[in-house]
């Protein structure tokens, strides 16, 4: 699941709005709506337009697409 408020925020900070997004991912707004609100998956290349678009940084992708309570590795550090 997704951090929906945080990704709700870095929306609303961008110079975007959902209608565009949802355009550009040819989805509906509603189907985009849900996907953020965690009633439907994002799937990958959702997820990576959404980190290029927003700028994201590393930390707020960590933040909003991966789950707390998942232990997370570099894959630097399993070689």
């Amino acid at each position: 699941m997704i951090d929906s408020d945080f990704l709700k925020e870095k929306i609303n900070k961008s110079n975007y709005n959902t209608k565009y997004i949802a355009k550009e991912l040819q989805l509906s707004e509603r189907e985009l709506i849900r996907k953020i609100e965690n009633k439907r998956e994002l799937n990958a290349s959702e997820i990576y337009y959404l980190i290029k678009l927003l700028n994201l940084t590393l930390e707020e992708q960590d933040h909003i697409f991966f789950n707390n309570n998942v232990e997370k590795y570099s894959t630097i550090s399993r070689i």
